[in-house]
């Protein structure tokens, strides 16, 4: 893995390599809060890759969500004790869209997961774990669930209602404004099944949201989005960094 500091003359593209903290999510109202950002459309092409490492199962483990109610949203959890991985859409109480494979996370242990999304093709939902396609998804409901704006606050650690916290870290959560190929997200980890950084990988054009952990600080607006979209985000709750990475 790539060290030290990569300087670029845009500013906007200036990323710092190492690698040494995480978000955690560990105690009350944990989250991070991005206001209203990544809405995705029916016809939105995005991955979704994070690390992840699971303290407990005990309860959900929401990773990330986007919304305003039960009716209007998305999110992807684990579910609490058997670790189900479950990606929810809704666009109305009718439109409803869930991605679910029994394949599940352990606790203590450290994951690469991706979540991919083509288009408005419910089918075609790809869920990757350390790089590895997940075979056995069932899909269920319909397309239009995507068809909302999806309007409300983007939530790191946490579902919509400040619930379903994650009990664990994330590093190097990344957006990308495509629909990534198996190869394209084998060169997100290197061949010691460590991450690889965001700027470089042959796609890194196409980075839309990398919200940086080693520069998070408490405070209003505080987490920085490294992406060109440059968002910004604020701690919430006991959410804080942590010098642990996989």
């Amino acid at each position: 893995m790539n060290k030290g500091t990569h300087r670029p003359q845009n500013r906007k593209f200036e990323y710092v390599l190492n690698n040494t903290k995480s978000f955690s999510f560990v105690g009350n109202g944990a989250g991070i809060d991005f206001d209203d950002v990544l809405r995705l459309g029916n016809t939105t092409n995005r991955t979704f890759v994070f690390w992840v490492y699971l303290l407990s199962n005990t309860d959900d483990n929401c990773f990330f969500s986007k919304g305003t109610s039960d009716t209007y949203q998305y999110h992807f959890r684990a579910d609490a004790n058997t670790g189900t991985l479950r990606l929810q859409s809704r666009n109305g109480s009718s439109n409803n869209l869930t991605v679910i494979t029994p394949d599940s996370l352990a606790t203590n242990t450290w994951y690469m997961m991706a979540l991919v999304k083509s288009g408005a093709n419910s089918s075609a939902m790809k869920i990757y774990k350390d790089g590895v396609l997940l075979t056995n998804i069932v899909v269920s409901g319909s397309s239009n669930a995507w068809r909302s704006n999806n309007s409300g606050h983007f939530n790191m650690g946490k579902n919509h209602y400040s619930q379903q916290i994650l009990d664990g870290y994330i590093n190097m959560f990344t957006v990308w404004n495509k629909a990534l190929s198996q190869s394209e997200l084998l060169e997100l980890r290197d061949e010691n099944n460590k991450p690889v950084h965001p700027n470089n990988v042959s796609f890194k054009q196409n980075l839309i949201f990398y919200p940086d952990a080693e520069t998070a600080t408490a405070g209003t607006n505080k987490v920085l989005d490294l992406s060109s979209s440059n968002y910004k985000g604020t701690f919430e709750g006991a959410a804080t960094t942590i010098a642990v990475v996989p």
